[in-house]
């Protein structure tokens, strides 16, 4: 279970605590929970989403959404008699006072959002008209003491070479007007993308890499006889980003997850512990998902039937609380299991990290052991390199060894 304070003898970060936390951006649809509450046992939204946020927020989990508290213009948060329109209570409501969450998400939406749902009517698109807007939500925030937050903004995803100029204007206002934000982009450092990771103005702060595209891919048999490999190209661009200051946070989602441990219902169950755990083995220090941890059908039960392999819904909704997914409690033991990790690395560094991982995954002191169907030292069916990982009956045990000798080492 994880803790506030101390386990063992180690001591753990307040779940709000940004220092010494995984940080964390989670897709969350809070109206469509209070819709499916209201639903199916009759609790208004007003009365369900408090306690909503409040335990998202007990799971180290922070949202890519504020629901009714995101604002509906571009002068911020405003005040209103209906409680649905009242967006300063239903963001202080959310957040909490003090604020509960280590990372804390900028009200702007992204390029998956459709045009008429934008948060505060800000485009993604136009960033040269954010200013205003950006320092009326710094001011609020600053008002109720949540600057201490990591306060992100992710206003592309994904999105390729062609729009990663308009990144830069994101980047410029984002710190031009909210004093201490960070911009995230769904993407990984690249020679073509060199200028939003060269010390500039302009500059994205954290790079969420796809999990299975984290190292490089196969070689071709004719290349790797010459001596070359593809193996780890992707982290070698990536570690040179790390050098100049960036932040690397990673994602998955269902058709990536293939090749990496991923958080859908189909796979082993320990395979989002597992996916935590890896970024504790690479030093990764957040975690971004996009696909949705409260999103239903919109008839019947979640709790009796889901699609989509669960991969939209990480909690479901109940009478008296949200109820967590087996995947959402072996991710939160996986969250914690970050985080002691942590503390030995700070304590004995990566190679530490490393040799109390490699029970669970292929590596060594020096670092992962790679596989792919071509030109990796380890030969897998994935033409992505990455180390192989445990998913048998012998998982859960060799979990239980890692975590006590982690404490030990960490004590």
């Amino acid at each position: 279970m994880l803790c506030r304070g101390s386990v063992a003898a180690a001591t753990l970060p307040r779940q709000s605590q940004v220092q010494g936390s995984l940080l964390t951006a989670f897709n969350f649809s809070p109206q469509s929970y209070g819709a499916k509450v209201a639903q199916l046992y009759g609790v208004a939204p007003q009365d369900s989403l408090p306690d909503l946020f409040s335990f998202f927020a007990s799971y180290r989990l922070s949202p890519n959404n504020w629901g009714y508290g995101n604002p509906r213009t571009i002068s911020g948060y405003t005040s209103d008699r209906r409680w649905w329109l009242d967006k300063a209570a239903q963001m202080v409501s959310a957040v909490g006072q003090p604020g509960q969450f280590a990372s804390m998400w900028i009200p702007v939406s992204n390029n998956r959002w459709s045009p008429s749902t934008y948060v505060g009517n800000v485009s993604p698109f136009k960033p040269q008209r954010w200013c205003g807007y950006l320092r009326s939500v710094h001011t609020f925030w600053q008002q109720h003491g949540w600057l201490g937050s990591y306060p992100y903004v992710w206003g592309m995803d994904e999105p390729g070479l062609t729009r990663y100029r308009i990144v830069a204007g994101q980047a410029k206002a984002a710190h031009g007007c909210f004093a201490g934000s960070h911009v995230i982009v769904t993407g990984r450092p690249t020679a073509e993308n060199r200028f939003l990771w060269n010390g500039g103005k302009d500059d994205v702060d954290t790079w969420v890499v796809l999990a299975s595209r984290y190292y490089g891919q196969y070689t071709n048999p004719l290349q790797s006889r010459r001596g070359i490999s593809h193996a780890t190209q992707n982290l070698r661009l990536i570690n040179a980003a790390r050098r100049r200051g960036k932040q690397i946070w990673a994602y998955t989602y269902d058709a990536a997850s293939h090749s990496t441990p991923g958080f859908t219902a189909t796979e082993p169950p320990s395979d989002p512990r597992l996916f935590v755990d890896w970024a504790a083995l690479e030093g990764i220090t957040g975690l971004l998902y996009g696909e949705g941890t409260t999103t239903y059908p919109t008839k019947g039960n979640p709790l009796v039937s889901n699609t989509r392999n669960g991969n939209f819904a990480l909690l479901y909704p109940g009478r008296s609380g949200p109820i967590p997914s087996a995947r959402l409690e072996v991710l939160r033991e996986g969250i914690e299991d970050w985080e002691v990790l942590n503390l030995v690395r700070q304590k004995h560094g990566a190679g530490a990290v490393r040799h109390l991982l490699s029970g669970l995954f292929s590596t060594t002191s020096a670092g992962a052991r790679l596989g792919c169907t071509i030109g990796c030292p380890l030969k897998t069916r994935t033409p992505y390199s990455w180390p192989t990982w445990s998913r048998d009956g012998s998982t859960p045990r060799k979990v239980a060894q890692m975590r006590a000798a982690a404490l030990h080492a960490a004590s």
